[in-house]
Order: C-alpha cells, then structure tokens, then sequence
C-alpha cells in the first residue's frame, strides 16, 4: 500500500496505519485513505486461551497477567494497532488515542460486528432448517455493543472468571 502499487486493500486498522506512517515517511505522494464500510465491518481481537489439558496452566496466567500489565502496552506506540487496556492509554502517545482508524468513534463502533462460530446444534438445526449457519447480524450488533461497553479493567481482580474461583480476570480461563 505504501508505495502505490495497491489501489484498493482489506486490512486491519494497525496494518493501515503502519501503511499510512511508511507513505508519509517516504514522501511519495500516496495518500492512503481507510473507511469503515456502511454495511460494517468485523471488529477484530487479540485473544490468549489456556487448553484445558495445559501443563503449565500457572505459568500461562502469570504470562497473560504480564501481557495485561499497562507498562507492557507501550508497543502499542509503534505498531498502531489498539490496546484494550484502559489503564494503559495514559501510556499511549496521543497521536495513536486520538485516531479515529485506531479507536472508531461510537457511531463507527455501532457498525462493528463479532464473528461468531455456531454451536454444533445450531449448525444443524440451521441446516436441516435450509439457512445460513450465519449469525443474525442484529445478534452479532449486540454482542459487539456488549463488549464495547464492557471496558472493564482487565487486571482488576474482583472480577474473576465465575466458573474458576481464583482465576484473574482478563485471563483467558475459558478451555479450547
């Protein structure tokens, strides 16, 4: 993208801005714009997950605790891809905050959407039915607007995962 030779690129809000910062550092003339499609779009996340089998279980939560720790968010700066925790954004540099292609506006935000994987039974029973195994885009909107307004503190202990007592929150505890 930086150079010119693509005209029209999917990518994700940080690979453009990484785009965008090489064509201004290469003072080549090309203007790289980025849109959000009316029809939304996919709101992507980074994810960490301990298989349940795992034989270091303790180790992989230290581990994702460190990753959640705001002074190990400062990458954040270089890459330009967002940062989820809030108490690291103090960290960022205000040029990365204040990017609307890094942290859409609420009314962009709206047209996000979650991609979700249907349950088995769900698959079939949409099968059988002659529908698409797709999740209802209304059900994906409201999944999305859940987890945008959730922006909980992930390091804030109190709230754990419910179905592992001791587990921090923020940790992904869930098992593949």
């Amino acid at each position: 993208m930086a150079n010119g030779d693509i005209c029209v690129a999917l990518a994700y809000s940080g690979d453009f801005v990484q785009a965008r910062k090489r064509a201004r550092e290469a003072h080549n003339g090309v203007a790289i714009g980025f849109a959000i499609p009316e029809e939304g779009s996919l709101l992507w996340f980074d994810m960490l997950a301990i298989p349940r089998d795992a034989p270091n279980a303790a180790n992989a939560h230290l581990f994702i605790n460190y990753l959640l720790e705001p002074g190990h968010c400062g990458h954040h700066n270089f890459i330009g891809f967002a940062n989820a925790n809030s108490r690291a954004t103090p960290l960022l540099d205000a040029s990365i905050v204040s990017d609307t292609i890094v942290y859409p506006p609420p009314g962009q935000q709206q047209r996000l959407f979650v991609q979700t994987e249907d349950s088995p039974n769900k698959r079939a029973r949409l099968r059988a039915s002659g529908r698409s195994s797709r999740s209802d885009s209304s059900q994906g909107a409201a999944r999305t607007r859940r987890l945008l307004e959730m922006r909980h503190n992930p390091l804030d202990r109190s709230q754990g995962d419910k179905d592992r007592p001791g587990t921090p929150a923020g940790t992904a505890s869930k098992t593949a």
